[in-house]
């Protein structure tokens, strides 16, 4: 399998329905994954959530995610 270099990565990204999924992890580990609408802004990823969802409750908690 042939590997996207970062631009085309964002190339990708930035083409069709823009969606998503977000898996975060609370700060005991408990996982959870959820569909995201995104924008791609130069290089990053935006998204939005509420301070009170599962995703902006485990990423106040633990900022890792994929």
């Amino acid at each position: 399998m042939e590997i996207m270099t970062r631009d085309e990565a964002l190339r990708f990204l930035a083409q069709g329905s823009r969606t998503g999924k977000l898996a975060t992890a609370s700060a005991s580990g408990s996982p959870h994954v959820a569909p995201v609408w995104f924008v791609v802004d130069g290089e990053d990823l935006v998204f939005t959530t509420g301070p009170d969802s599962v995703k902006g409750r485990h990423l106040r908690a633990n900022s890792r995610a994929a």
